[in-house]
């Protein structure tokens, strides 16, 4: 049988970026509380640094957007799903 290859393309639900790392630490700690396996990434936007939190990559669009609506109980705030990479 042939081992299948990790995802590397797929999709990803975008559930927060925040200014102060501080507060993407308590959210991927709450988020892990639920059994939900959030990456963290920092990234420049207008010349401040931003912490990006997301979920994935999954297969197919669907499951990422399910992930990312179980996440929403901690971040009231719809996710962003988006393609990977």
């Amino acid at each position: 049988a042939l081992v299948p290859k990790s995802v590397v393309t797929g999709w990803i639900a975008q559930v927060g970026i925040f200014q102060r790392p501080n507060n993407a630490r308590n959210l991927i700690s709450n988020l892990k509380m639920d059994g939900i396996d959030a990456k963290a990434e920092i990234l420049e936007v207008g010349g401040r640094r931003v912490t990006r939190i997301w979920l994935g990559p999954f297969n197919t669009r669907s499951e990422a957007t399910r992930e990312g609506n179980k996440a929403m109980m901690r971040t009231h705030s719809k996710p962003i799903v988006k393609e990977w990479p």
